[in-house]
């Protein structure tokens, strides 16, 4: 009978190649082959980070993930004394395509209010947040490594390597409106990755600011400019001085270098972008009929906007193949069974729909009070129902991709080593089903042996 020692390393390789992080990660503690395998030891001697590349390759056959928080109130009677009063909050990522859970991370556990009740959070259609009674916030999501706030705490995380770095704040005013990667000049080179923060002044003005994530114990950070001060376009410069929203609420989306963010609101006509090279604001104009509940998409390298027309019974996606030069194209136009969502479902049209894709096929999740929708090729299915009081998923408007890269600013001993700046959270390796409210990821074995099969 074979084992699995006598496979040759190569078909090991391609196996391990193929599974999500949270698995390769239990892998390489499995036996010495397979950790040599994975930090490209057993691969030759010029193979440093051939399998991190060749994981890489296969990944992003898997589309960004949309994030949501599932928290859990706990009251006297169910778990105990003990747990009267207590809130646990877990941050989990959705395979849309799998229609699967991915575990993140663990929160440590907080206060909850008196009342207990039951419902989906979610961004209403002008962006606003309904308040999840939570602490926590996920402000930005770039390349597998989120970027967390805790009260008037920052963190930086990749949940599936494990490493963390505490963020040091700008400004007791900061807001975090975008967290970017970019590719320097030169091949084979590292991508650099930046946070941008507006900081709003007592009067009128703003000023926005850029820090560069290096090993956060030479980082930079530098004004890239306050807007009265540089005559910008009033348009712009009213934008601008708004300011541009809060990343947590409405983060702007990369597509080829530029950072977009979508309008505030049905007042606005304008999209704010951002060149990530030359450090400059710009706008275009946003498609004339959009309505409300807008989300900007990256549509296979090309800026696409989502929004929901005036009766709030379909979803128009619009698309711009150039930002500088070709006119915004209506590609698609997705009705929604409005009365069958209200009756059967809960369906509030007031509370915004998000958009995905994955591939030229559309998906789209719709928060409802005690369940959250799937609509996929015209059909609606139920992916998450309570059947617990005191139960609440929270949707975000981030996605995440996983990564197994090791970035230098998550090894900043000076920050990790404080106990004053210690995360509170964990990775939440080995969730439960029950906890995450979707099926989770098969198991690593089973992994294993449909790969072989």
């Amino acid at each position: 009978m074979a084992r699995w020692g006598d496979l040759p390393s190569d078909i090991v390789t391609q196996i391990l190649a193929r599974l999500p992080a949270a698995a390769v990660q239990r892998f390489r503690v499995v036996c010495s082959t397979w950790r040599d395998i994975i930090d490209g030891g057993d691969l030759g001697p010029d193979a440093d980070g051939q399998f991190i590349v060749m994981w890489r390759r296969y990944r992003r056959r898997r589309p960004a993930m949309p994030l949501y928080f599932i928290r859990r109130n706990f009251s006297l009677g169910r778990q105990g004394p003990e747990h009267q009063g207590i809130a646990r909050v877990g941050l989990h990522a959705l395979d849309l395509a799998a229609r699967e859970a991915v575990p993140l991370l663990h929160f440590a556990d907080v206060a909850a209010p008196e009342e207990a009740e039951v419902g989906v959070f979610a961004l209403d259609l002008d962006g606003d947040m309904a308040n999840p009674g939570s602490a926590f916030f996920v402000e930005a999501s770039c390349d597998g490594v989120l970027l967390l706030s805790y009260e008037d705490r920052f963190y930086l995380c990749n949940p599936a390597t494990a490493l963390w770095a505490s963020l040091p704040t700008i400004d007791h005013d900061q807001v975090i409106v975008g967290f970017y990667a970019r590719e320097p000049p030169g091949s084979g080179a590292a991508r650099e990755y930046s946070v941008i923060y507006v900081v709003k002044s007592q009067g009128s003005d703003a000023s926005y600011w850029i820090r560069e994530l290096r090993a956060l114990l030479d980082d930079a950070v530098y004004e890239i400019g306050t807007p009265m001060s540089l005559g910008w376009d009033p348009q712009l410069l009213s934008l601008l001085l708004a300011p541009l929203p809060p990343a947590r609420q409405a983060p702007p989306i990369l597509v080829r270098s530029i950072l977009y963010w979508a309008p505030k609101d049905m007042s606005h006509s304008a999209i704010v972008l951002f060149d990530t090279v030359s450090e400059n604001f710009s706008l275009i104009t946003a498609p004339t009929h959009i309505s409300r509940g807008f989300q900007l998409l990256d549509v296979n390298g090309v800026i696409a906007i989502s929004a929901i027309n005036l009766t709030r019974t379909s979803i128009e996606i619009w698309v711009r193949q150039d930002h500088e030069k070709e006119p915004w194209g209506l590609r698609f136009t997705v009705d929604l069974p409005e009365r069958t969502l209200t009756d059967d479902f809960g369906y509030d049209p007031f509370r915004r729909p998000f958009v995905y894709f994955i591939g030229q096929e559309v998906h789209i999740l719709l928060p409802c009070l005690y369940s959250i929708l799937h609509w996929r090729n015209g059909a609606v299915r139920q992916l998450y129902q309570y059947v617990r009081p005191h139960h609440w998923a929270i949707m975000t408007p981030h996605i995440f991709e996983e990564s197994l890269e090791i970035n230098t600013f998550l090894l900043a001993p000076h920050f990790n080593d404080d106990d004053d700046h210690k995360p509170p959270f964990k990775p939440a390796a080995g969730l439960e089903e029950q906890e995450s409210g979707w099926p989770s990821q098969v198991s690593t074995r089973r992994a294993v042996v449909l790969l072989l099969l």
